[in-house]
């Protein structure tokens, strides 16, 4: 980056006869660009932070109490959540925050879906069709949110059709 700066003839000329060079002092002026510093407080957060989210979500009020166990200030442990990219959702209207790395919520979601898929083949092929009532209460038997079941209908290559006022889940396509 260029900077250019006019200083006025009398200033440089008073500047030189005081033994002053005017180009050194103004370019001993302009701030330099700045750098981002790596420190060890900011290794040292960055290490806390991922090793604590390295086996998945974490509540907020934990990674807070972590934090300030292993003497990571909330600055640098804000630093280092930039850095790794961290997500921070909330579960629900009134749950809790909680942390986790950006690839470890695609892989959950990854997972339960892939979890409702083999559940679904398990109680339904085979089966023409099914209500999806049946299929949302069944699985929410097993743990599994309704758009993860919506997930795995689309990840089975199943579809649903709706007759009379009731969705069924149709487990081969017709032709």
């Amino acid at each position: 980056m260029k900077c250019i700066i006019e200083i006025s003839l009398d200033l440089a000329t008073k500047l030189e006869s005081h033994g002053s060079d005017p180009i050194k002092i103004l370019e001993n002026s302009v701030p330099a660009a700045p750098r981002k510093r790596e420190t060890s407080t900011s290794k040292n957060a960055v290490s806390v932070l991922s090793s604590l989210l390295s086996k998945g979500p974490v509540l907020s009020q934990i990674v807070m109490e972590r934090a300030v166990k292993a003497g990571v200030s909330r600055r640098a442990l804000a630093h280092a959540k930039k850095d790794l990219k961290v997500v921070v959702v909330k579960n629900g209207f009134r749950g809790r925050w909680s942390w986790s790395m950006p690839d470890s919520e695609v892989r959950a979601s990854y997972n339960s879906k892939k979890r409702a898929a083999s559940i679904m083949l398990e109680l339904y092929d085979g089966v023409d069709s099914v209500d999806m009532k049946d299929v949302y209460h069944n699985l929410a038997g097993h743990g599994i949110a309704a758009d993860v079941v919506d997930a795995a209908v689309e990840f089975l290559n199943w579809s649903t059709r709706a007759e009379g006022g009731t969705i069924y889940l149709q487990t081969h396509n017709l032709c």
